[in-house]
């Protein structure tokens, strides 16, 4: 039994964003060459030659074949692999934006900074909190301390004053 060869035409590779890896999508196009009737299923996969950002690239595609409705798929020679061209396309970077907790009721919140310099672990306070420390700047006492608005919407940084010594001779 002779084997009909089939050959494929239309067939696109498409871009993607770069996720690190080589896969490729690729809608199969028409197949050519079928006794008049008869239909079958082609599928294609994909790699691209790298995983990196880049346009016209090479997609190595290679297609399979399956029975239709009224054809079988073992009557024919599927069409040859082919080299498509797509791009990768670099990640659109979304910003990360801070959690300040706890918020104030108002939408607000005070971040303040330990330590007397723009230095120190930062943690959340809510204006109006009751401080334990009166005496100096801290998470705990907020009002202590110099405090200007952040590049944030709704936050305030604060840090310590700085300290004055003055020496006696």
């Amino acid at each position: 039994v002779l084997q009909r060869a089939l050959s494929i035409t239309g067939s696109v590779a498409q871009d993607k964003t770069v996720d690190g890896t080589t896969q490729a999508t690729v809608k199969a196009g028409q197949l050519v060459n079928l006794v008049a009737g008869e239909s079958l299923v082609v599928t294609a996969t994909g790699q691209f030659d790298t995983a990196d950002v880049g346009v016209n690239k090479a997609v190595a595609t290679t297609y399979a074949l399956a029975n239709g409705s009224n054809g079988v798929a073992s009557n024919y020679i599927k069409p040859l692999s082919e080299v498509l061209r797509a791009a990768i396309l670099a990640a659109t970077v979304n910003p990360v934006q801070p959690i300040v907790s706890p918020a104030k009721a108002a939408g607000s919140s005070r971040v303040a900074v330990g330590g007397s310099t723009n230095s120190g672990a930062a943690l959340g306070v809510a204006d109006g909190e009751e401080p334990v420390n009166t005496e100096q700047c801290s998470v705990l006492n907020p009002a202590k301390c110099e405090c200007q608005t952040a590049g944030v919407a709704g936050v305030e940084m604060c840090f310590a004053p700085p300290v004055n010594v003055s020496s006696k001779d």
